[in-house]
């Protein structure tokens, strides 16, 4: 009973992501994530069954709505999606009246890796370490690093313990997850052990650099990773994506880079 309602709550999810991701311009509303946050806050658990505007307004808590100009003066609404998973819970815990536990977010990164990369996270990245970018080391690498969306961001930071900063995320996911053991050191200090490529030969799994977002003694400022549409996971405030089209990140890119050893 609980599966089949579950597969009928999905369909009927996916029917709404279509028409808030059909007022999408640039970046849509993953579906995965939603599904994965319904499952872990509603499997096996009574609960009522939803009308079609419970979805809507479910989906609503991922996504901002801003009304746009076209050329000819008339105004039109896009759809943006919430890249803070702390603000789409906010709204989760408001629309439901009830709190998204650490328990439940702590599911929602197993289900959400599982569905969408293949690998189950139950205290590990479930895959052996120093595999290929292509042969399964991006998922390794995910599931490491967004163990720790949400995290806030602490000046010298280095592990969970502590926080992050942005290369002390870096040096800790990266060497946690077996890809590429960093020593904890600076943004330029991951930028200089880098073979630097172009924006569009970058891969998921690169780096991407910024400069001049504080006053660094080195060029280099600030480093998230790369995983592809023209988004970053970083160690912002908190950690999570951001968006490389939108005007400060943009302006402030610095460069594309791959860690030198990490095979093609």
């Amino acid at each position: 009973m609980y599966i089949e309602n579950m597969q009928d709550s999905f369909e009927k999810l996916d029917g709404v992501l279509n028409e808030i991701n059909g007022m999408a311009e640039a970046e849509e509303v993953d579906p995965y994530q939603v599904k994965a946050i319904f499952y872990a806050l509603f499997f096996g658990k009574e609960y009522p069954r939803m009308d079609e505007g419970d979805y809507r307004a479910f989906a609503d808590c991922f996504v901002e709505y801003e009304e746009r100009e076209d050329e000819e003066g008339e105004t039109y609404t896009v759809v943006v999606p919430i890249q803070s998973l702390n603000m789409v819970y906010g709204n989760l815990a408001a629309e439901l009246n009830q709190e998204v536990s650490l328990e439940d977010k702590t599911n929602v990164q197993r289900i959400y890796m599982l569905a969408k990369y293949g690998v189950s996270v139950p205290g590990g990245n479930g895959l052996p370490p120093g595999q290929a970018m292509g042969d399964g080391s991006f998922s390794a690498l995910m599931a490491e690093a967004t163990r720790y969306i949400g995290y806030p961001y602490v000046w010298g930071g280095s592990s969970p313990d502590t926080s992050f900063d942005c290369s002390g995320y870096i040096c800790w996911v990266y060497t946690r997850s077996g890809v590429y053991h960093l020593s904890r050191t600076t943004a330029q200090g991951i930028y200089d052990q880098c073979a630097i490529v172009s924006r569009e030969e970058a891969r998921p799994g690169d780096l991407v650099f910024f400069t001049g977002t504080y006053a660094s003694a080195g060029a280099v400022s600030h480093v998230g990773i790369y995983v592809g549409g023209s988004r970053m996971l970083h160690c912002g405030s908190p950690i999570g994506y951001a968006d490389l089209t939108s005007p400060y990140w943009n302006s402030h890119l610095y460069a594309f880079g791959r860690l030198a050893t990490i095979p093609e």
